[in-house]
């Protein structure tokens, strides 16, 4: 009787291995078919890399445009700030 519930116990032991392990690659295989087709490389490339590249010349141009008026532009842009 002992042995017919280990063998029980040992059956549904390696059932769950089983299912944890099936879980796992599911999980993994999905995540893979999800980040696969969901985007390609250039679309983030373009998206993120791109964009940052453009926010940092507009600011770097905006700054050497600041930077090259004479001091009575700065002072009447500091006013026309505050109005």
């Amino acid at each position: 009787m002992k042995s017919m519930a280990n063998a029980i116990l040992n059956l549904k032991e390696r059932n769950i291995m089983q299912i944890r392990t099936a879980k796992i690659r599911l999980l993994i295989l999905t995540g893979i078919g999800i980040f696969l087709s969901g985007c390609s490389i250039s679309d983030w490339y373009n998206g993120y890399y791109v964009e940052r590249y453009a926010i940092k010349e507009a600011q770097k141009d905006r700054e050497k445009y600041y930077n090259s008026e004479s001091p009575e532009m700065q002072e009447r842009r500091k006013q026309n700030q505050t109005y």
